[in-house]
């Protein structure tokens, strides 16, 4: 009924608890788990195959290493089941996450169901970002208008489960080191119709480890996000230009943010993106954006040191 897809590379230390989180699910008996091994050169294969031996429905596969993206399509190649969830390698998930998840996308009809996400903080804090409600997205603009501009749908593929009907064709091969969940998730979105939020349960928990892209301090990887939002600009069908483009700005913002401690070696691009969010026409655009982005958007034009000052307070988002 259900198949996992999980990317593995180098997982070791963490790999064990991850596929624990699996094989407890209470419905793990209408599951499938696709271990794709992207050329792991740690322990990794071994803990695979180790479960693999252990339960018939988890099966191993290796391929060269490819990253992250190629290695989900890989396995969503696989996929005979009606529906498709994704999981990282050094995350846990709740025993009831696809059982809820499986209940939702039936319940609803939709052709995704997500729940909330847990954050977890290097100092072992848990942060839960969403309030807890229920968001039935009735047609693909809904769904569009929730994944561009709203703070309800985050872009994370693995607090999902998905019609693998929905997935199926898309095949992303450039190797992203950051954005490519979002770019898969607006892909996936461009053939969906339908989709519900319940953020009343938090199913996922994305743990941060000191190794995580986004906890190693700054490099040229985080330029990612912002080409993605550019491609998605480029790729989002005319009605929803607009959408993408206030998306656009909100990454945008987050870049400079994570690039204002490094303005001695970035500053020609700083300046560039600087220029770029204040041509924005904010408040024209203003029901593009939830509140607290649009805040935020209108801090960054008018002073963007005291809107690093405030984000450095409040925690990025």
């Amino acid at each position: 009924m259900i198949t996992i897809v999980i990317p593995v590379f180098n997982s070791e230390k963490y790999l064990e608890q991850t596929l624990e989180s699996i094989v407890k699910q209470t419905i793990f008996s209408d599951i499938s788990v696709v271990l794709v091994n992207d050329g792991s050169t740690d322990n990794s294969l071994a803990i695979c195959q180790t479960y693999a031996d252990r339960f018939s429905n988890i099966t191993v596969y290796t391929i060269e290493n490819s990253g992250v993206s190629v290695a989900r399509s890989y396995g969503l190649s696989k996929v005979k089941t009606a529906y498709v969830g994704f999981c990282d390698a050094d995350d846990i998930i709740e025993a009831t996450m696809y059982e809820k998840l499986l209940h939702d996308l039936q319940t609803y009809d939709v052709d995704i169901a997500t729940t909330d996400m847990l954050y977890i903080d290097l100092d072992g804090k848990a942060i839960k970002k969403r309030p807890e409600q229920i968001i039935h997205l009735k047609n693909q603009k809904d769904c569009m208008v929730s994944f561009f501009t709203s703070g309800m749908m985050d872009n994370s593929l693995c607090n999902k489960l998905f019609k693998t009907e929905k997935c199926r064709d898309i095949h992303i091969t450039n190797n992203l080191r950051i954005g490519e969940d979002m770019y898969f998730l607006f892909k996936v979105l461009q053939n969906s119709h339908s989709m519900l939020l319940n953020t009343t349960y938090t199913g996922y928990h994305y743990i941060f480890r000191q190794t995580s892209a986004m906890k190693s301090g700054f490099s040229d990887r985080f330029y990612d996000a912002v080409v993605v939002a550019q491609k998605m600009v480029d790729e989002v069908a005319l009605e929803h230009q607009p959408l993408a483009q206030a998306k656009l700005v909100h990454e945008q913002c987050k870049l400079v943010h994570l690039m204002y401690t490094h303005q001695q070696t970035h500053q020609k691009e700083y300046r560039t993106l600087l220029q770029a969010i204040k041509r924005y026409p904010i408040l024209k655009n203003k029901q593009l954006f939830d509140k607290n982005i649009f805040l935020s958007i209108m801090l960054m034009k008018i002073h963007p040191l005291l809107y690093a000052m405030v984000k450095k307070r409040k925690g990025s988002s």
